[in-house]
């Protein structure tokens, strides 16, 4: 019989511990799909990002397993670094031995060396309590989505574009999707290389509108588990307007497409709020979002990374308070003064004193299950949105 005592790790994934991985995650959360998870996130378990794959091993074989992968976002005038935890998996036989809770904690040690100051994840309300005990807390509602059947297709008008599916984009086609992707508020800024990957994943086409014979619009509809629906669109709104048409109209009765609406601007969701009101979720419904966790790994620099954001936010002539975090002692201290914000370390008055996860909520939205009321001295500086594109997800 295996002893817990005998287990290895946590250690980084390497290039013959990954088919190990695959089996196991595969086996967990693909059963009854055709549908792999090397497959669907494949820059999480790309070769670069093996080192990011935390595993423990059991006599030679992988039985458990917590990844992240590094992120940039862009948004509001700021930049700052993400890691994105995914699927976390321990074998059935070797649960409740604290070993994805020993993954999950390498993984927090490595996005701290990476420089991700914030971790983010999406999951059900089963598993708030074992990502808490890393120091990750749930959100505020993050969108909504909304359903269209065939025969809301008449609700999108055909604006006459020429339409073209295609399942891989061609690099041309994809440097003009790029352009039109970082016009929107997209939060996640994707390397050039990466949207070769996420514009040929299985279960995916991409809708293409043309005018003549310029690219005109785009729209990403999946059929997969992880990513299903009308998973991303932009560009020219009316064009894309025509896409949504298309989408719909090629369903068959009782099939529909979910399109994800965010916090944030985007002409998608602009669409799907103007023509589907009526079919409104919170997005945290869908089976293949589940609610937004956040661990902040590093409270000053990202305090420090979002102040232009906070400076414009800010509507008192004069303010100022410093913040202490119970777990890591650290002091962030806030001074507003004609329109600049200056960051410090000093204890100021009035200064507040909260948990890691207190601290999250207060960024970034209380968990609407147990909300609390902002502190005084932060009043109408907060919260702090910022989308994940659901092609982003891993």
């Amino acid at each position: 019989m295996m002893n817990a005592s005998q287990a290895i790790g946590p250690l980084a994934c390497t290039k013959s511990d990954l088919p190990g991985v695959i089996r196991l995650v595969d086996g967990m959360m693909r059963q009854g799909t055709d549908q792999s998870m090397l497959t669907d996130y494949p820059l999480v378990y790309a070769e670069q990002n093996l080192q990011n794959i935390r595993i423990i091993k059991l006599h030679g074989e992988v039985v458990s397993v917590v990844p992240f992968i590094p992120h940039d976002v862009v948004i509001h005038g700021c930049r700052f670094k993400i890691g994105i935890i995914s699927p976390t998996c321990t074998a059935t036989a070797h649960q409740r031995k604290g070993y994805a809770l020993r993954c999950l904690k390498s993984c927090s040690e490595g996005m701290h060396t990476a420089g991700c100051d914030i971790a983010i994840l999406w999951t059900g309300q089963n598993n708030f309590r074992f990502y808490g005990r890393d120091g990750y807390q749930v959100v505020a509602h993050q969108g909504t989505t909304h359903r269209g059947h065939a025969g809301d297709a008449g609700r999108f008008v055909d604006h006459g574009e020429r339409v073209e599916e295609q399942t891989q984009v061609g690099q041309a086609h994809l440097e003009q999707i790029r352009a039109m992707h970082e016009r929107e508020s997209c939060g996640i800024f994707r390397a050039p290389d990466n949207y070769r990957h996420l514009f040929s994943l299985p279960k995916l086409k991409t809708l293409l509108a043309f005018r003549g014979t310029t690219l005109v619009a785009y729209l990403v509809v999946g059929s997969g588990v992880n990513k299903p629906g009308l998973v991303e669109g932009g560009g020219d709104k009316a064009s894309l307007e025509t896409l949504v048409h298309y989408a719909l109209s090629q369903l068959h009765k009782g099939e529909h497409l979910d399109g994800f609406v965010y916090r944030t601007a985007g002409t998608l969701g602009d669409l799907l709020q103007e023509k589907l009101p009526q079919t409104r979720r919170p997005i945290e419904e869908h089976d293949a979002i589940g609610w937004t966790l956040v661990r902040i790994n590093n409270a000053g620099s990202f305090i420090r990374k979002i102040a232009p954001w906070l400076a414009k936010r800010n509507t008192a002539p004069r303010r100022e308070f410093s913040i202490a975090v119970h777990e890591t002692g650290e002091i962030i201290s806030l001074r507003f003064m004609h329109g600049a914000l200056d960051i410090g370390a000093d204890k100021l008055d009035p200064h507040l004193e909260m948990s890691r996860t207190e601290l999250t909520s207060l960024i970034f939205g209380a968990y609407p299950a147990a909300p609390t009321p902002q502190p005084e001295p932060t009043r109408g500086l907060f919260p702090f949105h910022f989308p994940v594109p659901v092609l982003d997800h891993s």
